[in-house]
């Protein structure tokens, strides 16, 4: 069962994150009702924050709890260094109705996709 909820809950993460933000670790901290932990950096607070809201946003998450946030410096002691944002929140999964679920086809049936674009037709033989 969980094996098909973890694409929906890594798709969902990844959707929500705004430029300047990646993460660390996804694990599962709990298995009733699952909860997610997350953890990574962002350039800024206002990134974490704007992170926070779209997963909020989202139909497969009934709470999202900020844990921690701290200030770090990547690549200390270079010329690249910088201030960083390291962050952890926890996400409650919520089951998404059937029927508000948006089914696409992997490949799509409209067949002037598949054509080359921009060659001529073959000679016809005579």
């Amino acid at each position: 069962r969980d094996r098909f909820v973890w694409p929906h809950i890594l798709d969902e993460v990844a959707r929500s994150l705004p430029e300047y933000t990646w993460l660390t670790e996804v694990v599962q901290v709990q298995e009733v009702p699952l909860k997610v932990q997350v953890s990574g950096r962002a350039g800024n607070i206002f990134a974490i924050t704007v992170f926070m809201n779209q997963l909020q946003a989202s139909p497969f998450f009934s709470q999202v709890t900020f844990l921690s946030s701290e200030e770090s410096i990547e690549n200390a002691g270079t010329v690249e260094s910088q201030a960083v944002q390291e962050f952890q929140l926890e996400l409650e999964y919520e089951p998404v109705p059937l029927e508000e679920l948006e089914t696409v086809p992997l490949f799509g049936t409209d067949t002037s996709m598949s054509e080359d674009v921009g060659t001529e037709p073959a000679p016809e033989e005579n």
